[in-house]
């Protein structure tokens, strides 16, 4: 019986409650392999005593996460620069 490996980011900017991770995918066209990136936001928040994750945001996040995504694009964008 063989593990299933969860896959992991490979790279995430977090601040206070709020997380963007980039993850890197490979994908086939024409015969040819090449690597996709995609991006997630999350925003974790207290019930009770439990954490949870959420994909809802805040007015007030909106300019962070903005600065998130710049960050996660320049790091798909210009890792080699």
């Amino acid at each position: 019986m063989t593990e299933e490996i969860k896959k992991q980011p490979i790279r995430t900017f977090n601040s206070g409650v709020l997380t963007v991770s980039v993850w890197e995918n490979t994908a086939q066209k024409d015969g040819e392999t090449f690597t996709t990136h995609s991006v997630t936001i999350q925003r974790s928040f207290r019930d009770g005593n439990e954490w949870k994750q959420s994909t809802s945001l805040r007015n007030k996040d909106l300019p962070i996460v903005q600065i998130m995504l710049t960050k996660a694009f320049e790091f798909m964008n210009f890792k080699g620069d």
